[in-house]
């Protein structure tokens, strides 16, 4: 019998769908997924009370993401601890760009900066800059002293701050290292809300199984996870994401190897192609 987590919080508002991108992109490069819901709701856990795994200094990583098996994109993802204000403190940093082939069709440049508490893991801020056409900026700002939270997107159509209770919610690549925290034994499942600048996230992971797999950075011995997300504020799944399934490392670290998706037309994937 596997054990269950869980983290709650208050809803959201819309966001938009590079947003969605960008939030499957944190999780699966930190260690979330998504795919088939589990069939019972993970119990409680109290928000906030999962430390970061003993002995991380970082992380360097590169993917390589594409679209039906053609690749399209390229990601580098990094982590680093160190100490701020006495404590503990982790910045991480992912960049995403379109390879020189796809950019005639679409050109993408993301760039995602997160800073979080690392004893226990607490998010404090989530930046996302894009450009794909026209440039957006989106932040996440968390004051756990005054136990707020400041929502801010500017750029696109309606720039607009706004602000609510901290309430248990994550950013996306502090919820990652929450699910990278956990023992992800088999039957396993855990339950974190996923706060973006617009929309709540709920994420629903179970652990389902281990085999040994093959990608461009090696061969590893792995840990599959099938999880789904929830658009809470819409009550929906997001459109476009369907059934997946991700396969971390077999060890503390729970590094993302590989992720394959089925979308609305076709299927996407990311592969680890070298680590650091």
């Amino acid at each position: 019998m596997g054990r269950r987590f869980v983290s709650s919080a208050k809803r959201g508002r819309r966001w938009p769908r590079r947003g969605l991108a960008a939030l499957a992109l944190g999780l699966a490069l930190a260690g979330g997924a998504w795919g088939a819901l589990a069939p019972e709701p993970p119990a409680a856990l109290e928000p906030y009370r999962v430390a970061l795994q003993a002995g991380f200094q970082g992380e360097h990583a590169r993917y390589r993401l594409g679209w039906l098996g053609i690749p399209a994109a390229e990601a580098e993802w990094t982590a680093s601890r160190r100490s701020g204000g006495g404590e503990p403190v982790l910045t991480a940093e992912a960049r995403v760009r379109t390879l020189a082939a796809v950019d005639a069709l679409y050109r993408l440049r993301s760039r995602v900066q997160a800073t979080l508490a690392a004893q226990p893991i607490l998010p404090r801020d989530f930046l996302l800059r894009t450009e794909d056409g026209r440039y957006a900026e989106e932040s996440v700002r968390f004051d756990h002293l005054h136990r707020t939270v400041t929502y801010s997107q500017l750029g696109g159509r309606k720039p607009h701050q706004r602000q609510a209770a901290v309430s248990g919610q994550y950013d996306p690549v502090s919820a990652a290292f929450a699910l990278r925290g956990l023992p992800l034994r088999e039957g396993d499942t855990a339950r974190i809300e996923v706060q973006t600048p617009s929309d709540l996230y709920r994420i629903d992971v179970r652990v389902v199984g281990h085999e040994r797999i093959r990608v461009p950075a090696g061969t590893f011995d792995a840990v599959i996870l099938l999880p789904k997300i929830w658009n809470e504020t819409r009550n929906r799944p997001p459109r476009g994401f369907e059934s997946a399934r991700l396969w971390v490392t077999d060890d503390a670290r729970h590094i993302p190897l590989r992720l394959t998706s089925e979308v609305m037309i076709g299927s996407v994937y990311l592969e680890l192609v070298s680590l650091g």
